[in-house]
């Protein structure tokens, strides 16, 4: 930018100059490449994949044409692995209808309709890790009867958290159908309703 600035006020700019700065540019663009092939190398020793490095002459390109590949094939894995938060498998709407209290822990029932799991009912327990009950861990077991008559079976595993009258419960399943989800309940303690988002980590065995 100074350069130009220059030029345009007719301040003589040698070719010297110039070329130093195409030296230091393309020693940036050296430096970038040797980074992103370091970096490579280091993801796939990290998970396992062998680095295919070839030492002979002549044979740079190729190496280099096959680590990026490998990056690529990691990359597109990675992708259609990772859950798109914005776009649950199904929701659900559930009620409360039953609350135990203990010295330890409360348990909740819970009974409602699930997309794709027809009439589900659920039990969790929740047991506080700090004073203030704020949050902890939850376990609980669920059935699901679906509208073929069959049913589904699962435990659940996970962690809530409260604020006010409002708990996040969240949790993974392991249903007997081979499934395993990644759900969200928002449990609202006054009105008793329950609003339910559930991804699909795992498709049937």
């Amino acid at each position: 930018m100074k350069l130009d600035r220059l030029s345009r006020r007719g301040a003589p700019v040698s070719s010297s100059v110039y070329s130093l700065i195409d030296q230091r540019l393309e020693t940036r663009c050296y430096c970038n490449v040797l980074l992103g092939i370091t970096f490579v190398i280091l993801y796939c020793r990290s998970n396992g994949v062998p680095v295919p490095l070839v030492k002979k002459k002549g044979k740079e390109m190729k190496n280099l044409k096959t680590l990026f590949a490998a990056a690529m094939l990691m990359a597109l894995s990675a992708a259609a692995n990772a859950i798109d938060m914005d776009s649950p498998t199904g929701t659900g709407a559930l009620m409360v209808t039953n609350i135990s209290i203990g010295s330890d822990g409360t348990t909740f029932d819970f009974e409602g309709s699930v997309e794709n799991y027809g009439t589900v009912f659920a039990t969790h327990y929740l047991q506080s890790v700090d004073g203030d009950r704020t949050r902890g861990t939850v376990t609980g077991q669920a059935r699901a009867m679906l509208e073929d008559g069959s049913m589904v079976v699962t435990p659940h595993h996970g962690t809530f958290a409260r604020s006010g009258s409002s708990i996040q419960i969240y949790f993974t399943d392991a249903t007997n159908t081979g499934v395993v989800n990644f759900v969200v309940w928002d449990v609202d303690l006054l009105t008793k309703q329950v609003g339910l988002k559930y991804w699909e980590v795992k498709s049937p065995e």
